[in-house]
């Protein structure tokens, strides 16, 4: 009798390059419904939130140049660039 293994795991590559860049782990990088994107919640995290402020230094509030970071922030990963983008 042959029984499948379901204790494997598949990896998203993309989560995981999104996870290095901000110094995360895997399981705190979700995937988003938007197309490519990734949810990431950083609230806590202060390396990440450097990061996320040289890539996004406009700010991600309604006030201009202000950070909120206990929503979560969209994010994909340009692989031209090799770099994370901010999705608005």
């Amino acid at each position: 009798m042959r029984v499948r293994d379901i204790t494997t795991k598949t990896i998203d590559e993309t989560r995981t390059l999104i996870a290095d860049f901000f110094g995360l782990t895997y399981d705190e990088v979700q995937p988003h419904e938007v197309k490519g994107g990734y949810a990431i919640h950083i609230n806590e995290n202060k390396e990440a939130q450097t990061v996320y402020k040289g890539i996004n230094p406009y700010g991600n509030s309604n006030r201009p140049g202000k950070f909120d970071f206990t929503q979560e922030n969209l994010v994909r990963w340009d692989s031209d660039s090799k770099v994370v983008k901010v999705l608005f």
